[in-house]
C-alpha cells in the first residue's frame, strides 16, 4: 500500500502547497498507519475499515500520545483518504465524519456549556459580517488556536472538505489543526455565501476574514 504513499504527498506538494516539514509529519503518519493495517490483514487501500482508523488512534492514546498528536494523525489519515476517494482508488472513506479530540487546555474553563453555546449562537446570521463572526467563533472553539492566528488565516490556509487548518504561531513555525464537521460548515457558508461581500473593492485580498471594509481583521 505505500505505493500510493509518494503520489499522496506529490499531491500535497503541488495541489495544496504544505511546507516540507508538515508534508514530513504527513508521510510519517500515514506510513505508521499503513504498517499498523497491514499487519492486521488490509493489504490493499480498499481493504482498510474504519475499525482499522480508530484501533490505531487507540494505540496511540494507549501509549500515552498527546491530544495533538492524536488530531495531527486523524487530519493525516483523513487527507489521505480524501485524496484515494479522489483518485478513485477507495469506494467509502473510512475517516467521514470523524471527529476530533478537543485539544488539551492548560487554562481552565472559565464558561460553562450553556454560556458557550449562547456565545455560538450570538451573531446574527443574517448579514456577512454576522455568518463571518459565526465561522471564527466556531473556528476559535474547535482547535483553540489564539486569535492571532485566526485573523491571520488566509483563504488558502482552511480545507474544509479535508477538515483541517493550517496556521504559524508567532514563532514562524507552521503546524496543521483539525477542524470539526460544525467549524468547517460555518467556514463554508462564509467563504461560499458572505465572503465576496465584504471584499468591496479588495478582490486581491487573500486574508479569510475581512472587515467591513474588506482588509484584513487586526
Amino acid at each position: 500500500m505505500k505505493s500510493h504513499l509518494q503520489p499522496f504527498l506529490h499531491y500535497l506538494s503541488g495541489d495544496k502547497g504544505l511546507s516540507p516539514n508538515t508534508l514530513e509529519s504527513y508521510g510519517r503518519d500515514v506510513s505508521q498507519f499503513l504498517e499498523f493495517a497491514e499487519e492486521r490483514g488490509a493489504s490493499q487501500p480498499d481493504e482498510i475499515r474504519r475499525s482499522h482508523v480508530m484501533l490505531y488512534l487507540g494505540s496511540l492514546r494507549g501509549a500515552g500520545r498527546a491530544t495533538a498528536t492524536l488530531n495531527r494523525n486523524a487530519v493525516s489519515l483523513r487527507a489521505f483518504f480524501h485524496y484515494l476517494l479522489k483518485e478513485r482508488l477507495i469506494e467509502q472513506d473510512p475517516t467521514l465524519d470523524m471527529e476530533t479530540m478537543k485539544p488539551d487546555k492548560k487554562a481552565p474553563m472559565v464558561l460553562t456549556i450553556s454560556e458557550i453555546e449562547q456565545l455560538l449562537a450570538a451573531p446574527d446570521v443574517s448579514t456577512p459580517q454576522g455568518v463571518r463572526d459565526k465561522a471564527m467563533l466556531e473556528l476559535l472553539y474547535a482547535t483553540g488556536i489564539k486569535v492571532s492566528e485566526l485573523i491571520s488565516l488566509n483563504v488558502d490556509d482552511v480545507n474544509t472538505d479535508m477538515k483541517f487548518a493550517r496556521c504559524t504561531g508567532t514563532s514562524g513555525k507552521e503546524r496543521v489543526v483539525p477542524i470539526g464537521t460544525l467549524a468547517a460548515e460555518s467556514v463554508s457558508a462564509y467563504t461560499s455565501l458572505m465572503r465576496d461581500k465584504l471584499l468591496r473593492d479588495h478582490q486581491e485580498e487573500q486574508a479569510m476574514f475581512l472587515n467591513s471594509l474588506g482588509g484584513r481583521l487586526t
